[in-house]
């Protein structure tokens, strides 16, 4: 099918012309410019990974490799699933099967983190958006963000003062409870620098953006650019997508934020950016994890599971 799409390209008169204006991009010193965007791409897989890794260590350790396996694997759940709510279900694959469940509390521990981060940063950026607009919608997302931001924030530093006391049972509500014991093991350090990895992430994510709208032409600010780019990714995290739903609705958005609002009058260096972020840091590497998780498969056929490291705490209250 590629090789169908590049002969079309270039025999096709009108899409050779298209494909020789997208093609220039990549000489001089555009050239730099795409070779960091790309990189920038597998540099966000890495910072996830050394989070995930991280949140982990109070359960089982793993190796960094193995941790970059099963976070590509979760984002290949993840693009197939309603709001990428399956990522947890991929992740979990890799791990001891007595202690998924607490993997799967681990998991949401760090999408927290996430949705803090984005949170916040969204606050940032639809105050940017409202310096160019008055539209009474940025304001309305603006408080939004503001007020669920801070609930947020309050329930997330005290994860590790909940106390889940309970009576023993043997059925699957029992098992919860146990697992959810695993949050008191993430103190307010951990908590930060789970935030710490997610802040990166989300700096190196929006960054990317920012230089893929430059690549096609876009001379927005630095500043400007991050922080309503910030705002957009806000808007498409809380609204539920659906796999190729979700390049209309980041379309949308991005309409919505740079182009309705006057900060950009054309729409072409946004919508660009949107769906080559969405294709490197979404479509591209859970097409890899798909892969890595038919290799592991594979490799795991007939196998007996794995003795991995388990603390011994752990051990005593196992699932």
């Amino acid at each position: 099918m590629l090789l169908l799409i590049w002969y079309r390209l270039e025999n096709e008169e009108a899409l050779s012309r298209q494909w020789a204006a997208f093609k220039s991009k990549f000489e001089g010193e555009q050239y730099l410019l795409m070779t960091i965007i790309v990189m920038l791409a597998p540099l966000s897989w890495v910072i996830e990974s050394g989070k995930w890794r991280y949140l982990l260590l109070k359960i089982q350790k793993l190796p960094f490799f193995t941790a970059l396996a099963s976070v590509l694997t979760g984002m290949s759940f993840a693009l197939i699933s309603p709001g990428k709510s399956g990522d947890f279900a991929g992740r979990i694959l890799y791990l001891r099967s007595n202690i998924r469940l607490r993997g799967t509390i681990a998991s949401m521990v760090g999408s927290f983190a996430h949705v803090l981060v984005t949170f916040c940063m969204a606050i940032l950026g639809f105050g940017i958006v409202l310096i160019h607009t008055q539209d009474w919608r940025i304001w309305i997302f603006f408080f939004i963000a503001l007020i669920a931001g801070g609930i947020i924030g309050f329930f997330y530093f005290r994860l590790h003062r909940y106390d889940f006391r309970f009576r023993k049972r043997k059925n699957w509500i029992g098992k919860i409870w146990t697992a959810l014991k695993v949050l008191k093991r993430y103190d307010q350090r951990d908590l930060i620098s789970v935030l710490g990895f997610s802040l990166v992430k989300f700096c190196l994510y929006t960054t990317q953006f920012v230089l893929v709208t430059y690549l096609f032409g876009s001379e927005l600010s630095f500043g400007i650019s991050f922080f309503t780019a910030a705002a957009m990714f806000w808007m498409i995290m809380v609204i539920p997508s659906f796999f190729i739903a979700d390049v209309v609705v980041r379309g949308s958005v991005a309409n919505l934020l740079f182009v309705s609002t006057g900060i950009i009058t054309d729409s072409t260096p946004i919508l660009a950016g949107t769906y080559i972020i969405w294709l490197t840091n979404w479509v591209i590497p859970s097409l890899v994890g798909a892969l890595v998780l038919l290799v592991y498969r594979l490799n795991q056929s007939g196998k007996k599971e794995p003795e991995l490291p388990v603390e011994r705490a752990e051990q005593a209250d196992s699932v």
